[in-house]
Parts: structure tokens; C-alpha cells; sequence
């Protein structure tokens, strides 16, 4: 069962990555996200809450309480892969500035790619990568994908606005498809992973990243809030990707779906506490 299951799991990670990249790219303006990041001083300051603080704050965590391998290697992972595609989205929701959340994912996208083949060996040390394989699979599975849709949206607006509409309902099925998969191809692996300390590790580390990105967001409530979201928020695509092509241990990508689990309520508490005061 589980020859079938890891491999039709891999494949709808493939599909989810390149639906969710290329539906991104339909759907935005080389304008929409240039315009946002104007500022110098807060685009210093979301570099360093996205790629500086966040990843800083996954290593000194797993010092304080050490995590078993895969498990330690899947949470610093994903701290590195900043550009959530689902920011602009969450961060509307919770009336917070969509412009400049916008302009956030697509740099912190963009930076993810570079940051992660220059950095996983130092913040990852124990850890072989093949980096010349690995910037390939990130470029024809990240990059391509996010570009090409761009591109077509400059081109042939009405068929993007059309082509990301389905893209968009491919890439939730193939998400939720992959997460039964890994789950169920590694049940015992999730049981395993779902202990006290890791848990209350995982919790910490959300709730400290959300809190960094608030008090980096400058004085304008919205930006705050973005800049929370974005930094608690990662990129499942490249974690994920990378974590395939990088690592054996399937127990990898199973911390990476088992954090973003635990993202559906640690978010909502955490935008509930730091709500702007006289809000409902």
C-alpha cells in the first residue's frame, strides 16, 4: 500500500507547487508588486523579520529543546522559505494592508530561491546537498512556474483572470490530496512527530515569528499586521520541494504538513491578541 501511496503523494506535491505558482503569477501585476515595497525602511526591515529573525528564532528553539533530526531539519527548513501564496489572501481577510502584503510574498519568494541554495549549509550543517540539483529543481519548479504566469498575465489578461480560476481550485485539491497521502503513508511517523515537546516547540516558534514580524512592521496598523502574517506564514511550495529533492526521511516534509496543521489555530489566536485595541 505505502508503494502506492508515497508516490501518488510526491505527485500531487509536484502538481500542488506548480498550479499554486503559476495561478500566483496569473494573478498579479509587475506593478502591484512593485509599488508596495517604495520603502527602503520597510523592506529592510521585512528582509530581516523573513530571513534573518524568523530562521534565528527556529535554531535557537531546537538548541533549547532539541528535536529528533528530521524533525529539526523540517522546522529550520521551513523558516527559511518565507512567501506564503496564500498572504495577500489571509492577510484581506484580517484587514490588514493586501497592497503590501502583495509586494512581501512575491520578494520574499523571489529571495527564498537565493537564500535557502546559499544559506542551508550553514543554518543545516550536518546536512549533503546536491546544490547544483537542487537550484534546478527550484528554478523549473518555483521560478518558472511563478514567471510564466506573470508573463501571461501581461500578455493575455482575460485568458490568466480565466486559466488562474481553475488553477486555483487544482492547487487546493492536489494540496489537501497530498496532505492525506503524506499522512497516510506515514501515519506512524505523524503520531511519532505529534509529542508535547515538539508540539509546544512548534507553537512557541509561530507565536515568536508573528510577534517579530508585528514589531517590525512599522507605525501603520495594516503593514503590522501583513508583515505578522507574512513572517508566521511560509512557503509550503519551496519547503516542500526542496525537502523532496534534498532529504530521504519522509519525516521531513510530514513536520513541514505537520506545522502548517498547527498554523490554523496559532494564526487566529495570535491576530485575535495583537488585534488593534477598540476592534470586536
Amino acid at each position: 500500500m505505502n508503494d502506492f501511496l508515497a508516490p501518488a503523494a510526491n505527485l500531487m506535491l509536484l502538481l500542488f507547487v506548480v498550479s499554486a505558482l503559476l495561478g500566483t503569477g496569473l494573478s498579479l501585476t509587475l506593478r502591484q508588486i512593485l509599488e508596495p515595497l517604495r520603502s527602503i525602511r520597510l523592506v529592510i526591515s521585512s528582509l530581516a523579520a523573513s530571513f534573518l529573525l524568523v530562521p534565528l528564532i527556529a535554531v535557537v528553539l531546537t538548541r533549547i529543546h532539541p528535536l529528533e533530526r528530521p524533525l529539526r531539519i523540517g522546522l529550520i527548513l521551513l523558516s527559511m522559505t518565507a512567501g506564503s501564496e496564500g498572504l495577500p489572501k489571509i492577510t484581506g481577510i484580517v484587514k490588514g494592508n493586501t497592497a503590501y502584503a502583495v509586494g512581501l510574498m512575491c520578494m520574499q519568494l523571489v529571495v527564498s530561491l537565493v537564500y535557502v541554495l546559499s544559506l542551508i549549509s550553514v543554518l543545516l550543517p550536518e546536512v549533503s546537498v546536491d546544490h547544483v540539483k537542487l537550484a534546478t529543481k527550484l528554478v523549473v519548479l518555483v521560478f518558472l512556474p511563478l514567471a510564466t504566469g506573470l508573463l501571461l498575465k501581461a500578455r493575455r489578461e482575460s485568458a490568466a483572470v480565466r486559466l488562474e480560476h481553475w488553477l486555483h481550485k487544482v492547487s487546493m485539491f492536489s494540496l489537501f490530496l497530498m496532505f492525506a497521502l503524506f499522512i497516510a503513508a506515514n501515519y506512524s511517523a505523524v503520531l511519532a512527530i505529534l509529542h508535547f515537546e515538539a508540539v509546544l516547540t512548534v507553537i512557541v516558534y509561530l507565536a515568536l515569528s508573528f510577534i517579530v514580524g508585528y514589531l517590525l512592521g512599522g507605525p501603520n496598523p495594516g503593514t503590522r499586521t501583513a508583515l505578522a502574517v507574512g513572517s508566521l506564514l511560509r512557503s509550503g511550495s519551496i519547503a516542500m520541494v526542496v525537502a523532496s529533492q534534498a532529504f530521504d526521511d519522509p519525516r521531513v516534509i510530514v513536520m513541514i504538513i505537520s506545522i502548517f496543521i498547527l498554523m490554523l489555530p496559532v494564526l487566529p489566536v495570535m491576530i485575535w491578541v495583537f488585534r488593534p485595541r477598540g476592534s470586536a
